[in-house]
């Protein structure tokens, strides 16, 4: 498992967080993931346990994991994994998900989500966003710098 400081802030946060239902499940999803013996490059995601099942879980708490977990990304380690891109799956994203103001030097995409609030990117740094299959209400990108490009797979539609 990494032994970075920011999966032990993960593990406290399931413990003792104020967190929703769905919430704890994904956490306790991601953190499972975390812990297995692996070497190899490969995507993280963010999702149910349960297959085709949507989670409903907070922007601000999906802001902090996303922050919390840029270090596993970044990692240049011979013995451990590398994550390469954030997949969001299957999430329904209540409230503003506030990602602007942070560099995130790795791929971010969010398949089947479902955010009425904002996505926002704004004065930030990011590989690349990937939209497919989404509802949201706002995309903000104002002075946001994406290296890779925005894209978006259909259906993507905007709700009020």
């Amino acid at each position: 498992m990494p032994t970075y400081a920011s999966v032990s802030v993960l593990e406290q946060q399931l413990s003792e967080g104020d967190l929703w239902p769905d919430e704890k499940a994904v956490l306790a999803n991601l953190l499972q993931t975390l812990q297995m013996p692996q070497v190899f490059v490969a995507p993280l995601r963010l999702s149910s346990p349960l297959p085709d099942k949507v989670q409903r879980a907070r922007g601000d708490f999906i802001a902090s994991l996303v922050t919390h977990l840029t270090p596993l990304f970044t990692a240049r380690s011979f013995d451990s994994v590398r994550y390469t891109e954030l997949h969001l799956r299957d999430l329904e994203i209540e409230e503003d998900l506030n990602l602007g103001e942070h560099n995130r030097p790795f791929s971010l995409q969010l398949m089947g989500c479902t955010c009425r609030g904002e996505i926002n990117f704004s004065k930030s740094y990011i590989e690349e966003i990937s939209l497919q299959g989404c509802n949201i209400g706002v995309l903000a990108l104002n002075l946001s710098e994406v290296h890779k490009g925005v894209y978006i797979g259909s259906p993507l539609e905007l709700i009020s």
